[in-house]
């Protein structure tokens, strides 16, 4: 690696590289941030047949080198090879709880500062935290998660939420899209921004809860931020009915009949 010693050189460990919000969050960094001042660099460590090259290509279009070296390397020769790499780097950010980073860092004496990133829970209380200097959750019950693996400075936990790359979208298609849902110019529609797993089965989340709204009775739909909970369930996810005390045993009634609604949708 050439380099320049005005440049804050920056490192993203990746445990795998698909599409999601860490890897947008780098291409939205490599797009906007002074290149005279900055490197940024990728390395990933694992891959599975028929993980998605998408973002292998748009990272190096956007001129970030993307090293995929890994991927052919088992985990101790990845240890190794991050051990030897990491050094030449200011800061080191770590995404989706990589499991050979920590490993890696043992071996060194001197070691650059360390970024992990989580998107989960799970990720969150996985693995030490003697290394890490901050932790980035993208909630906050995932910081909260981190912190408690930092006593004495829990303060370097932080709730950063997930950026979207809004240039992924067509805005010269909203007036078709509008008319084509019968929404009126100034009504307020508010849509969902973001990607559909197909592996999480979010549409089913929010057609649930689109189909209890048309029945005046809102829920919340998704993980609820508690992965790990979700995980023992067997579950990607659930769709969420809260009660509180202005609740009558009318609105029970209301909910019972509605859900016989969507389980004649989804048998």
């Amino acid at each position: 690696m050439t380099q320049d010693p005005l440049q804050l050189r920056i490192l993203f460990v990746f445990a795998w590289l698909v599409v999601g919000g860490e890897e947008t969050e780098v291409r939205l960094l490599a797009r906007t941030l002074d290149r005279k001042k900055y490197r940024i660099d990728v390395v990933a460590c694992f891959r599975k047949p028929g993980m998605p090259e998408q973002t292998h290509r748009q990272l190096q279009a956007l001129g970030v080198d993307v090293d995929a070296v890994p991927y052919a390397l088992s985990f101790e020769d990845t240890v190794d090879y991050l051990a030897s790499k990491v050094t030449g780097y200011d800061i080191v950010v770590s995404c989706q709880n990589v499991a050979d980073i920590y490993p890696a860092l043992e071996k060194l004496h001197w070691r650059p500062p360390l970024v992990e990133h989580g998107g989960l829970v799970s990720e969150a209380l996985a693995g030490p935290k003697h290394f890490t200097s901050r932790y980035v959750g993208v909630c906050r019950s995932i910081r909260d998660a981190a912190a408690s693996l930092m006593p004495g400075r829990d303060h370097h936990a932080v709730e950063i939420p997930s950026m979207v790359d809004l240039d992924e979208f067509r805005p010269q298609e909203r007036e078709v899209a509008r008319a084509s849902l019968g929404i009126k110019d100034g009504d307020l529609l508010i849509g969902w921004v973001g990607r559909l797993d197909a592996k999480k089965r979010v549409e089913d989340f929010v057609e649930v809860a689109a189909i209890l709204d048309g029945e005046n009775i809102a829920v919340r739909a998704g993980h609820h931020c508690t992965q790990p909970l979700m995980d023992h369930l067997g579950v990607p996810g659930t769709t969420r009915a809260s009660f509180y005390v202005y609740n009558t045993t009318d609105d029970v009634d209301r909910l019972a009949d509605a859900l016989r609604k969507v389980s004649e949708v989804f048998a």
